[in-house]
């Protein structure tokens, strides 16, 4: 199993162990060369090893004991479920018939089926075709959890095939990249370009993968348009990239900023990154994304699917200057920015972090909900 994961550029796992295959999982994570974290709580275990994931674009894998340790892994596991990460849980579990407290024993697979993409028993017979399945899976777009159960039994019974013996820096990639072209409706595609004088691209978490902020920005600057970035995609285009308005949410205020669009072109923007509220826009949305799908608040008038980087320079073929002007952008930006602005007597958390971005040159804050 560690060297399946290695093989797809694992270089730490996380959890709380609790005995059985844990423990047969770290000793072979020591012998692979792959650091064990160990965490205070299963739930921070599994999202320090989702955000891992989405820093590496190798999968995150996270352990835990049986029962109890598996149930407090929830909140975790639906973190990655929720922000698109490639997860691995593995489980403590029991083979049938062992001697086990009543106390641990539920349905791990049905406790955690609502948040991951499958769940799935490892076995010494089939269990080394059924990890590349999951890995395979998590991996694909969109990516997300899959669980995995495994007894101390079957942890240690060795197999003979089909787990690959990686070497360091090796990586196999997931089905996703391997797909071909980009698919579409490319005559109605071209038709919206052609009749829009005002499009606004909205980048979207996609356009973290390797390669896709160059193309963007390119089509960006081709175009002349304002660009607004999710709070995921924050930094694929410099804040202080001139064609950067801000972000977008789907909240009220970014719909007024951009009552005056023609197009709205989401590239890469996943529907988990925008409220689950009426649209307000009335322009036409174009849709770039790299898996079918995903449903977005109101039909797009058009889609393609597909790699990004490959879907960029077809868009970027048929773009041409928008009517925007730099100083409009420019108030964009700063009508936001006064849209979102905190009032008050003294200091307020925004002039706070002004303080600090101002002192350290870059800061992360959260506050609840997501990060600002």
């Amino acid at each position: 199993m560690l060297a399946a994961f290695k093989a797809r550029g694992l270089r730490r796992i996380f959890g709380v162990p609790g005995g059985e295959s844990s423990l047969d999982l770290i000793a072979a994570a020591g012998r692979q060369g792959v650091d064990f974290v160990l965490a205070r709580g299963e739930t921070a275990a599994a999202m320090m090893a989702a955000v891992t994931a989405e820093l590496t674009a190798a999968p995150g894998v996270v352990l835990t004991g049986i029962g109890p340790g598996a149930a407090s892994a929830v909140n975790g596991v639906a973190y990655a479920a929720l922000e698109r990460a490639p997860l691995v849980i593995i489980t403590d579990a029991r083979e049938p018939g062992a001697r086990t407290p009543p106390h641990q024993i539920f349905d791990q697979a049905a406790l955690f089926a609502p948040i991951v993409k499958d769940s799935r028993r490892l076995r010494p017979e089939d269990g080394a075709r059924v990890l590349e399945e999951l890995l395979d899976f998590a991996l694909d777009e969109p990516q997300g959890p899959v669980h995995i159960d495994l007894s101390a039994e079957a942890a240690g019974t060795g197999v003979s095939t089909g787990v690959p013996t990686g070497v360091a820096g090796a990586s196999r990639p997931p089905r996703a990249a391997i797909r071909e072209g980009v698919t579409g409706d490319l005559a109605a595609v071209a038709k919206l370009l052609a009749a829009s004088r005002r499009p606004v691209i909205l980048a979207g978490t996609q356009t973290r993968a390797a390669g896709v902020a160059a193309p963007l920005r390119q089509f960006a600057e081709a175009l002349r348009c304002p660009v607004l970035t999710s709070y995921k995609a924050k930094g694929v285009l410099a804040d202080g990239h001139p064609r950067v308005v801000g972000h977008f949410t789907g909240a009220r205020a970014e719909f007024e900023v951009l009552e005056h669009a023609d197009l709205l072109i989401a590239v890469g923007l996943d529907p988990v990154e925008v409220i689950p509220a009426p649209w307000r826009n009335e322009a036409p949305l174009l849709a770039l994304s790299r898996h079918p799908g995903p449903e977005f608040p109101v039909t797009p008038a058009a889609r393609l699917q597909g790699p990004l980087v490959d879907g960029l320079a077809r868009l970027a073929e048929a773009a041409t200057p928008s009517d925007w002007t730099q100083s409009e952008i420019a108030a964009l930006r700063e009508r936001l920015r006064g849209a979102l602005g905190l009032g008050g007597d003294g200091h307020t958390a925004e002039t706070v972090i002004q303080a600090a971005v101002a002192a350290a040159r870059a800061a992360v804050v959260d506050a609840g909900g997501g990060p600002w």
